[in-house]
């Protein structure tokens, strides 16, 4: 784990300039590269910063393995600075403090549909949501004054509350849909561009839940070779990530964020030009 000086000052400021101002930029951006280690991934956290006024890394995470443990020290170092300042500032709580838009990915291979991606995307909102639950719990101080049962049930609550601090990457949703457009053997050529029409309707905020029902069920009907993609996207976490009308998050919030990862991956291509990839890990 590296952090510089600067970086846990961002991380700070990022909390704060919520408070400030409501038409910034806000939030934080994680990603992970592939490349820059032979081994492992390298984990980034982005915000923007108004000083420099660029988006920046707040932390960098080397991380073996890509399941929900190994996620959570970065997630955990992140939420225990922001606990920090909202205690030093005396700040009202607000989700959007933990704010995070992160990297999800559906993958297709040749005809078929594919699930092999999902364990790094759903496993980082996963170690999110933990940490977030944990960050609530500390600034509860009656938490531990509950039964055991209650406690439980006020931590399950946390986790479920975790989904108004996660946004996804509306530009992998797009990559995406464009693979599944290509294939021929899914959506017939004549039809692309009926798909493309509802696709856009799904992700409009001025989509309400009513509408976005009706829109999948013509989806089914009129594209049945494409169910298995349809469930991945509509499985309620990363649902609430990508359509508005089955976002947790405030619709205030989420125009004032990133709609997507683009700033970690800028992050992460700046450092391959500085330093190069395919690293040993010390």
């Amino acid at each position: 784990m590296f952090q510089t000086p600067f970086e846990k000052d961002l991380a700070n400021e990022t909390v704060e300039t919520w408070t400030l101002d409501s038409t910034g930029r806000h939030g934080f951006v994680t990603d992970g590269d592939h490349s820059f280690f032979n081994t492992g991934v390298l984990l980034i956290t982005c915000s923007f910063s108004t000083i420099i006024q660029s988006w920046a890394p707040v932390l960098y995470t080397w991380i073996l393995r890509q399941d929900i443990e190994h996620h959570r020290p970065h997630f955990r170092h992140i939420s225990k600075r922001i606990v920090e300042r909202i205690q030093e500032k005396r700040l009202e709580f607000r989700p959007e403090f933990f704010l995070h838009v992160s990297l999800y990915k559906y993958c297709l291979e040749s005809t078929h549909i594919s699930f092999q991606v999902m364990d790094f995307s759903a496993s980082q909102r996963a170690a999110h949501a933990e940490e977030y639950a944990d960050a609530k719990i500390l600034l509860n101080p009656g938490f531990y004054s509950l039964t055991k049962a209650s406690q439980l049930i006020e931590r399950k609550a946390y986790l479920e509350e975790a989904q108004s601090a996660e946004l996804g990457c509306s530009f992998h949703f797009w990559q995406s849909a464009t693979r599944l457009k290509a294939n021929g053997t899914l959506i017939p050529r004549d039809s692309t561009d009926t798909l493309d029409h509802i696709l856009h309707t799904l992700v409009s905020p001025a989509t309400s839940s009513e509408d976005f029902s009706k829109n999948v069920q013509v989806l089914r009907a009129d594209f049945p070779r494409i169910d298995g993609w349809l469930n991945w996207w509509l499985r309620p976490n990363f649902a609430s990530m990508t359509f508005p009308a089955c976002s947790k998050v405030n619709p205030a919030v989420s125009t004032q964020v990133p709609s997507t990862s683009n700033p970690a991956e800028h992050s992460h291509s700046l450092l391959h030009h500085a330093v190069g990839t395919d690293h040993d890990f010390p």
